[in-house]
């Protein structure tokens, strides 16, 4: 399937951003840092001069920060086709995902999470890892997070069920059409994990927690065969 509502929905934002950009370059006044300085305001641009750079005019400052902006623009740009093509061609039936957490004691974070993902479907299978240290924000979902956004096939799912909810409305954001938690790049961390619950559910899988323990935690996810 085409992603062609998300292919044209990023296009867009992409080249809003460069044409705003750009016109941060033009009308700047002077650069300080990533920011054009338009009249009296700052405007965060991205981009610095070297110092050799910046000794140069401003009109030449100004062709130099363009070049890069458009440069930094063709290359998101490409990365991005090139990232939603290879998400089109994959199989997103009968996704099978094994989940296992692992807490390790830290003397300094109290305890860390390491997540193992065991993925398989009827063509092929794999591991994945991700790792959360730490305070401050739920590193489970964090670790399970790293890891899910190494496995193209959970990346599709997510980018074919948004596709199907923007055909019903254009205007609609991913978050209203399968919740908080993730975007068409992949699962967000330090969430909490029952966010990804209802993200798998709204695209027709189940994610069940089936153990726990002192020092661990399981949890599997299998597609809603009656959905």
């Amino acid at each position: 399937m085409e992603f062609i509502n998300i292919r044209n929905q990023k296009l867009n934002e992409l080249e809003k951003r460069k044409t705003i950009t750009l016109n941060y370059i033009k009308n700047a006044i002077s650069f300080e840092g990533n920011y054009a300085m338009v009249e009296d305001t700052k405007k965060y641009i991205g981009y610095t001069l070297t110092k050799l750079q910046a000794q140069k005019t401003l009109e030449k400052q100004k062709e130099i920060l363009t070049k890069k902006a458009i440069k930094e623009y063709e290359k998101n740009k490409n990365n991005f086709l090139t990232m939603i093509e290879e998400l089109e061609n994959c199989k997103i039936d009968d996704i099978n995902l094994n989940i296992n957490i692992e807490w390790v004691k830290n003397k300094t974070w109290g305890s860390n999470s390491n997540c193992e993902i065991y993925f398989f479907n009827y063509e092929n299978s794999k591991r994945v890892f991700g790792k959360a240290s730490g305070c401050g924000y739920d590193k489970e979902s964090s670790a399970i997070a790293k890891a899910l956004n190494q496995i193209k096939e959970v990346k599709a799912l997510l980018n074919y069920n948004y596709e199907i909810a923007l055909q019903k409305d254009n205007n609609i954001t991913f978050r209203s059409a399968l919740g908080y938690g993730a975007d068409a790049s992949g699962f967000d961390g330090g969430v909490g994990t029952n966010c990804f619950i209802t993200i798998f559910e709204k695209c027709g899988y189940k994610m069940e927690h089936i153990a726990s323990g002192k020092m661990f935690d399981s949890w599997i996810v299998r597609q809603i065969k009656n959905k």
